[in-house]
């Protein structure tokens, strides 16, 4: 049995489109884990004063945002470049 591709190259510049529901539900469950935690952090994380806050919600961002690339990197048919 072969892998379906969730995601497809873009046809214009650089990465990543759905083409199935696969894809679309994996694109919808990052952006609820990425708004969730983001929410979660300003409501239940208690950050003294400073540049904290910010950097940790940037931090959240770049660990969900790596490991959705992660998925969409093996579940894509064909090389991502700049068309």
């Amino acid at each position: 049995m072969s892998k379906r591709a969730w995601f497809v190259p873009k046809s214009h510049g650089f990465g990543y489109s759905p083409a199935g529901w696969e894809g679309w539900l994996a694109t919808a469950l990052f952006i609820l884990i990425l708004v969730g935690g983001i929410k979660a952090i300003q409501a239940f994380v208690p950050v003294p004063p400073g540049p904290w806050r910010p950097l940790i919600m940037l931090a959240w961002v770049a660990v969900t945002g790596g490991v959705f690339f992660l998925i969409a990197r093996t579940r894509t048919q064909g090389e991502v470049r700049w068309r």
